[in-house]
């Protein structure tokens, strides 16, 4: 509840709005190239940022969460974002990245997968 978050293009705000509603205590930072999908409905505990991530702005050390859902399959050079993105994490902080798999699927160990 008091932990101080960061939202990785955060689109419409679908996580970050869930992440002020549990951080009763706490503080979300949502970022995005472009914030008008989040229209004028805001959290408490939820600022809204324009900011490109990949230019490392944010000082390192400072979140206990940082997340980011379908983003860095978007960028060029998301190793180098991924890096920025947990140097942005306290000690013992949690880095939530979750994207499409973009391997081939016939090259997946797992079956259920290589059938797609």
């Amino acid at each position: 509840p008091d932990w101080t978050c960061l939202e990785l293009g955060a689109g419409a705000g679908s996580i970050a709005r869930w992440l002020a509603e549990c951080c009763t205590s706490g503080s979300v930072l949502a970022v995005d190239t472009d914030t008008a999908l989040f229209g004028p409905a805001r959290a408490p505990r939820l600022t809204v940022h324009r900011a490109d991530i990949t230019d490392g702005s944010f000082r390192p050390g400072r979140f206990d969460l940082v997340h980011a859902r379908f983003v860095l399959c978007h960028l060029p050079d998301r190793d180098a974002v991924l890096a920025r993105a947990a140097s942005w994490l306290r000690p013992g902080g949690v880095l939530v990245i979750t994207d499409p798999y973009q391997l081939p699927p016939g090259t997946s160990p797992f079956p259920s997968v290589a059938r797609l």
